[in-house]
C-alpha cells in the first residue's frame, strides 16, 4: 500500500518574519541607522528573567525572550525602546493526515486507526490485500493490519508535550538576520511518538530587513 500520509505544521516548522521591515513596524525605530552599524544589532549574552521562567537577550533594537525550561517553542520580542507592543509567536504542533484525493490537510483525514479504518480499509486495503493473497494467507494479513493499526501513534504531536531545545539567536552579519533554532529533545505522554526525539527542528530567521525567502527543498 502506497503510503500517503504527509506531514504538516500547525503552525509551520520553518518561520520568515519578512513581510515589512521591522523598522516599518514602529515608527519610534529608524532601521537605517541601525544598518550603519550592523555590530551594534548583536544580542547580548542570555539571561534569567521573571524568576528563572525566561532567557531574555538584549539587543540596541530588539529584545527576545524564549522559555527558560524548554517547555514549548515559541517566542517574545518587542523593540528596545518601546515595548508598549509585544509579539507572540507559537508553534503549536505537527499533524500527519491522509492525502486521500487532495493534497492538502483536510481535518477529517487525521492519520489515526479508526480513520484509516473508515476510509481505506473496504475500498483499497481490503482488495489490495485479498488480490495479493488470493491463494493463502490472506487472514494472516489482514490480523497483522489490524494488528498495525492497533499501534499506530496519534495523528497529532501537541509541541507542548515535549521538551526542546534552543540553539542560538546569533546575528548572521552580512545577511540581516537573527538565526535560532529550536530541537525537539523529548516527547511526554504521547506512545509511540519518541522517535520525534532529536528529528524535528524548527528553523527560525528573524530578518531585519524587507526579504523575500524561497525554502530548500532539501531542507
Amino acid at each position: 500500500m502506497k503510503n500517503t500520509r504527509k506531514t504538516i505544521l500547525a503552525l509551520s516548522l520553518a518561520l520568515l518574519l519578512a513581510a515589512p521591515a521591522l523598522a516599518a513596524l514602529s515608527p519610534t525605530v529608524d532601521a537605517d541607522d541601525f544598518a550603519e552599524k550592523i555590530s551594534s544589532l548583536t544580542l547580548s549574552s542570555p539571561y534569567l528573567w521573571r524568576n528563572n521562567t525566561w532567557y531574555r537577550f538584549d539587543s540596541p533594537l530588539i529584545t527576545l525572550i524564549f522559555p527558560a525550561r524548554g517547555t514549548k517553542p515559541m517566542f517574545l520580542w518587542w523593540y528596545t525602546n518601546d515595548n508598549s507592543t509585544i509579539y507572540v509567536v507559537k508553534f503549536q504542533g505537527v499533524i500527519e493526515y491522509l492525502a486521500i484525493d487532495k493534497p492538502y490537510y483536510r481535518h477529517k483525514f487525521h492519520a489515526n486507526s479508526t480513520t484509516i479504518n473508515a476510509t481505506l480499509w473496504k475500498d483499497r486495503i481490503e482488495p489490495a490485500l485479498r488480490q495479493r493473497y488470493m491463494y493463502g494467507k490472506y487472514s494472516q494479513a489482514v490480523s497483522e493490519f489490524i494488528g498495525l493499526l492497533f499501534k499506530l501513534h496519534r495523528a497529532y504531536l501537541p509541541f507542548s508535550a515535549c521538551n526542546w531545545t534552543l540553539s542560538g539567536p546569533v546575528f548572521v552579519e552580512g545577511k540581516g538576520y537573527w538565526s535560532f533554532n529550536f530541537t525537539l529533545t523529548r516527547v511526554y505522554g504521547h506512545p509511540n511518538l519518541e522517535f520525534a526525539e532529536n528529528n524535528i527542528e524548527i528553523r527560525c530567521r528573524f530578518y531585519n530587513t524587507t526579504t523575500t525567502e524561497i525554502p530548500d527543498s532539501a531542507e
